[in-house]
């Protein structure tokens, strides 16, 4: 899968495939604080994916890989699937 274009095989996808939307929930109300830590997030998860894939990885890897400790972590997303979520948003958007 190319996640850079979101095709498979450099083919592009047949037919308008519908994005589903998921509203990841944040304790965070500063907007532009939402996207710099979720972007140090998803770039991190992304470094420990690669190396180990999802199953592989443990939100504290992942956390160290983005900079940022398990606690701040857990401001911007709930669970391990929220960052799966994100960070197929952030390649697919």
């Amino acid at each position: 899968m190319d996640f850079i274009r979101g095709t498979q095989f450099g083919r592009k996808p047949k037919g308008k495939v519908a994005k589903q939307e998921k509203k990841v929930e944040t304790r965070i109300r500063d907007a532009e604080l939402i996207i710099l830590r979720r972007k140090q997030i998803i770039e991190g998860a992304i470094k420990i994916f690669i190396r180990k894939g999802f199953h592989g990885a443990t939100v504290r890897e992942i956390a160290d890989a983005a900079g940022v400790t398990m606690g701040t972590l857990y401001n911007y997303i709930h669970s391990k699937e929220d960052i799966i979520y994100i960070v197929y948003d952030y390649v697919t958007g």
